[in-house]
């Protein structure tokens, strides 16, 4: 694997909030009865990877299940995110989908975007993504939601930039605005929030995104101030995530996501759209200028938000 190719796949580890560093790893006995945190596989196995001199974006497709603990549980992907990454600029930009977004799903007529992870897992889910966006999907994460905040926790918490005080009796969470230092408990009821928040999915897409955002941004300064840092984060990689990346390339590619600069990551936007009702279903639908946004996205891997 070259190094353009580390840096690419170190995205995941530097901007998802469901693990720290992807690698490859055996699981003591209680970590095998749980069941892996995070899995990143590519998205069209026996393809060929993406370029790695720098001329082409490459993209991820991250699933988080809402309330699944471990991988093997999800069934329906609540946290929908395509993160894309420019590796001749070193920038990023995150795609987040709402959950009731209405779209057709192959094979299954036109119904919840989150449903496609059910009907076909996360091989259905890039499809679906893919068809809808123009966009071709590169790497897939899937996690079970519920259980990033151990990862949390190990890494000590996140500063999260709260947009707007929370107030939202389901998640528990009350918070003000401005930098809250949060702990798993804290991040995990921050990410769920769409009650104590201005705009329902829309806003809690959003506020994921936040949170991959302030992951990265950790990783990139604790890296700055003690590069020996990284060998905590490489260590919650290997207690809890599970891929086929060599071991021998773990520091290449630790390193490679260290270097990923705080504001690398120039956008964290949502696929607009309206609130709407099918047959009595609260749902989203699509905005006209959702194509645009795709468009965009699919260029270079940035975009911004509209």
């Amino acid at each position: 694997m070259k190094f353009r190719r580390l840096v690419a796949t170190a995205l995941v580890v530097g901007l998802a909030a469901w693990a720290a560093v992807s690698v490859a790893s055996d699981m003591n006995t209680s970590q095998a009865s749980a069941g892996p945190l995070l899995q990143l596989a590519p998205a069209h196995p026996g393809e060929h990877v993406p370029s790695t001199d720098g001329t082409d974006p490459i993209f991820f497709l991250v699933l988080g299940d809402s309330t699944a603990r471990t991988v093997e549980q999800s069934n329906i992907a609540d946290s929908i995110h395509v993160v894309g990454y420019n590796p001749q600029q070193n920038k990023a930009s995150i795609l987040g989908f709402p959950r009731d977004l209405w779209v057709p799903i192959p094979g299954h007529g036109t119904t919840k975007i989150n449903a496609a992870s059910e009907y076909g897992g996360s091989e259905l889910m890039v499809q679906t993504i893919e068809d809808l966006t123009g966009i071709k999907i590169d790497y897939v994460a899937s996690t079970g939601f519920m259980t990033f905040r151990t990862i949390i926790n190990e890494l000590g918490g996140v500063i999260v930039k709260v947009p707007y005080p929370i107030n939202d009796s389901h998640t528990k969470l009350n918070v003000d605005a401005g930098k809250e230092d949060m702990n798993g408990k804290e991040a995990l009821a921050f990410a769920r929030s769409r009650y104590g928040v201005p705009n329902g999915d829309f806003s809690r897409s959003e506020n994921q995104g936040v949170i991959l955002q302030g992951l990265q941004s950790k990783l990139f300064k604790e890296f700055k101030q003690d590069p020996g840092r990284i060998l905590d984060w490489i260590g919650t990689g290997l207690r809890n995530t599970e891929n086929n990346i060599p071991f021998e390339e773990l520091m290449a590619l630790s390193f490679a996501a260290a270097k990923l600069p705080s504001k690398g990551v120039t956008a964290n936007c949502v696929v607009p759209g309206v609130i709407a009702n099918v047959g009595g279903i609260s749902i989203v639908k699509e905005a006209a200028t959702a194509q645009k946004v795709y468009k965009d996205m699919a260029k270079d891997g940035l975009v911004k938000c509209k």
